[in-house]
């Protein structure tokens, strides 16, 4: 806090606005996975796709995201998310796991490419 500050204060706008674009983004990123957690998935999408906008290829918010659109049943923009944060991070394991996930509940067994 004290270096945001102190970035303000010295007139380094683009450095002080970065950094607080960073907290604004991580802020709504936590509060979406609470809702996730207690399956208010509308919300959590909501507040996660506001999170998107700060950190648009973070592979763990894609997954997060993800599991939210999963979780209110729109399947084909979880598994957009997820092929998005493979495509990033093809180790992932969420990546992984939400693309299986989403692919048997679309019906589309057997037709992951990783």
């Amino acid at each position: 806090m004290k270096q945001r500050k102190s970035a303000r204060l010295a007139g380094n706008l683009d450095l002080a606005e970065s950094e607080y674009a960073a907290i604004v983004g991580e802020g709504y990123e936590r509060l979406g996975r609470i809702y996730s957690a207690s399956a208010n998935y509308p919300a959590a999408v909501t507040v996660l796709e506001a999170a998107q906008r700060y950190r648009p290829d973070a592979p763990d918010l894609l997954v997060a995201l993800a599991i939210a659109h999963f979780g209110a049943q729109q399947y084909e923009k979880a598994l957009g998310l997820a092929n998005k944060a493979m495509a990033l991070a093809p180790d992932s394991a969420g990546a992984h796991q939400m693309l299986g996930k989403t692919y048997f509940m679309l019906g589309e067994r057997g037709q992951v490419d990783n």
